[in-house]
């Protein structure tokens, strides 16, 4: 039975809708007499509907008769309810007086039917209007809250497409300019074909007659003013090896030693074993740096491993450095030969400069400030050989296009009461004071803006377009450098030479490596060398290791691959809060209670070291403890720290033995697997 819906003028009402019932009232108010002309019958009989067609409802509606209630209900009750009826009843061809009367009871009290139904609509919704009154209220102001968040987030968004337009305006021009302009001025003025000849050679060095395999490009134009980028590729017979500078070419030299021919160039040794025929680059790589400068060394390197080096260990050095794409290293040597030229003609005498400087191993902590005079005094000598030495170093940088950097340190203590900054021999662009807190007399702000205030100045003396570089770790002394100290010092120097920080986003311009000693960890700084040329972040055990390997040995091995990903994954790896795996009990000065002092705090594991050094001190500490208990005494910790530095630290420190620079023996050929 279709109970739910009824056909009325040709249209299908849902009853279960309040609008299809409006609908349904107009209908049947509408119904004109001569729609159903059959008499009113109370016979339960089938008939056919009255025909929809005749219903006109532009007729006239007749005058309603007065009927007693009584008698129509009764009626009512009697007739067939034709909104129940089956599409069957209403199709059905015979009798049709039931119908005809049901459509005539209809007709005649259309108006009451009307009224009642309204009645009942009415007071049905009037509890619900009532109850939700207070609802709808809270609904109106719902949705002028939403309206205000919509015109808010139209705003925003109005402002992010703005945004969004600004920065793609700014990369459009970034592409066509030079990033950070006031920077353009601390790059060296050499040529590229200079350059180009200085790699040329670099590459001779490394791989002998082979260098002829290869042919170097150094196009300054090749990108903008402030961009560095290498391409490989393969013309002919060759790999053609094409950078903006000397330094980006040489990268792109050692990146095809690395990924193309399994090569590798560390500090100290050389895996250089080419293919009979060189692997092709196709097609063409290009590699651009996000980074402008790639910083290297700290103010301990110089005297932790650099301190005896000659021409030829130096020209090496400089040689992994532009492979490496390193291009703004610190200078060092020679300082204290210029030092001494400007404390002379000051009025000191030599004596006064004997008693100051410290010896070659000692220069980084005597330039800090924290010794003077230990290990010294530095002949004539030294004072020479460290300027021709000095010469060469600043040469070859410049001829690799690298930014150089001198460090001033010099602590003027004892007899030396005056602090000056001369201008130096060698022009140089970027300049490292380390003001530390020992060398500052006091902590007052004002006192520190004046104090940063004259380094700079005299920075200026010598260089109108210098810049002040500061490595972060001066501010580690927190109980100094509260955030009143830190903003004197930094803000003692004018806004004008170093606009960068202006710029929309990030003034980063570059990254770093800062090891206070080299050899060691090969791995770590070959990956921070490489993440400076990487476009985007990626996992160094999915590829990188296995890379690594191979290039390291020569040979692609997976017991290889897999001995580095599991170190990367064990001794390596810091991410659980653990760190300092290598530090070895062996290098630590013996002790009962482990307690944190900087003693050996820059240990090397060498086996000179742990022969002549640790293993001396430890022996000691065994004969120490096996006496006291022996003898039934407490241990004198203090009497046996006395005998350490007598009896094996001091005599070490002043001894002359030789050492072996490279590994001696005969080493087992190779395996090829």
């Amino acid at each position: 039975m279709d109970t739910t819906f009824i056909d009325i003028n040709k249209k299908r009402l849902d009853v279960r809708s309040s609008s299809s019932v409006v609908e349904l009232l107009v209908a049947i108010s509408s119904w004109p007499h001569a729609a159903c002309q059959e008499p009113f019958s109370a016979t339960r009989t089938r008939a056919p509907p009255c025909d929809p067609d005749a219903f006109d409802i532009t007729s006239a509606p007749v005058q309603q008769q007065q009927t007693d209630l009584r008698s129509i209900a009764g009626a009512a009750a009697s007739i067939p309810n034709a909104l129940h009826g089956s599409r069957a009843d209403r199709t059905f061809s015979g009798g049709t007086s039931g119908r005809r009367a049901l459509c005539s009871f209809l007709r005649s009290h259309r108006s009451c039917i009307a009224a009642g139904i309204a009645v009942l609509i009415a007071v049905g919704l009037a509890p619900l209007t009532f109850i939700n009154k207070e609802e709808i209220s809270q609904l109106s102001t719902t949705v002028d809250a939403l309206k205000g968040d919509r015109d808010d987030m139209r705003r925003d968004l109005d402002k992010e497409r703005n945004r969004t337009a600004a920065l793609e305006q700014r990369l459009h021009m970034m592409s066509k300019t030079p990033e950070f302009p006031t920077l353009d001025h601390i790059r060296t003025k050499v040529d590229d074909a200079t350059q180009q000849q200085t790699v040329e050679d670099m590459i001779f060095r490394t791989v002998g007659d082979r260098f002829s395999d290869f042919s170097v490009v150094v196009d300054s134009s090749f990108l903008p003013m402030g961009k560095e980028a290498f391409q490989l590729d393969t013309v002919g017979s060759k790999i053609v090896i094409r950078g903006t500078t000397g330094v980006a070419a040489a990268h792109g030299f050692n990146h095809y030693l690395k990924y193309y021919a399994r090569c590798q160039v560390s500090w100290t040794v050389q895996q250089v074993h080419l293919p009979g025929v060189l692997p092709p680059v196709t097609p063409a790589v290009t590699i651009v740096t996000v980074n402008r400068y790639r910083y290297y060394q700290n103010v301990c390197t110089v005297s932790y491993s650099f301190v005896w080096w000659d021409w030829s260990r130096w020209e090496r050095h400089l040689d992994w450095m532009a492979l490496s794409g390193i291009n703004l290293p610190l200078a060092f040597n020679g300082q204290e030969a210029i030092w001494q030229k400007v404390y002379l003609s000051l009025g000191f005498t030599q004596k006064d400069l004997d008693e100051h400087f410290g010896g070659p191993a000692f220069l980084a902590w005597a330039r800090m400030g924290n010794i003077r005079g230990w290990g010294g005094p530095l002949p004539q000598s030294w004072h020479q050989n460290q300027l021709e030495l000095q010469h060469k170093i600043l040469a070859r940088m410049r001829n690799f296009d690298s930014t150089l950097m001198h460090l001033y340190l010099d602590y003027s203590g004892g007899d030396l009461k005056t602090r000056t900054v001369a201008h130096t021999c060698w022009t140089l662009r970027i300049h490292c004071f380390l003001t530390l807190e020992e060398c500052l007399l006091l902590s007052e702000p004002n006192y520190l803006s004046k104090a940063g205030a004259a380094v700079y100045a005299g920075m200026l003396a010598g260089d109108p377009q210098a810049i002040w570089l500061m490595q972060g770790w001066l501010f580690q002394a927190r109980d100094f450098w509260q955030p009143a100290q830190t903003k004197a010092l930094l803000q003692s120097v004018p806004e004008g030479p170093f606009l960068a920080r202006k710029y929309l986003g990030s003034t980063m311009v570059g990254t770093g490596l800062t090891p206070e000693g080299i050899d060691q960890n090969y791995i770590m700084y070959e990956l921070m060398n490489e993440v400076a040329w990487m476009p985007q972040p990626f996992q160094i055990l999915d590829n990188w290791a296995s890379d690594y390997a191979w290039s390291r040995y020569g040979v692609k091995n997976s017991n290889a691959s897999l001995g580095w990903q599991i170190l990367l994954k064990s001794v390596y790896d810091c991410e659980n809060g653990f760190k300092d795996h290598c530090d070895s009990v062996v290098v630590h000065r013996p002790d009962l209670h482990k307690t944190q002092r900087i003693v050996d705090y820059a240990n090397k594991q060498w086996s000179g070291l742990v022969a002549d050094y640790y293993a001396e001190r430890w022996s000691l500490m065994t004969k120490a403890l096996t006496t006291a208990l022996m003898e039934g005494k407490k241990f004198n910790h203090t009497a046996f720290k006395q005998d350490v530095f007598q009896q094996v630290e001091q005599p070490f420190t002043l001894a002359n033995k030789r050492y072996p620079y490279y590994p001696t023996g005969t080493l087992p050929p190779p395996r090829h697997f």
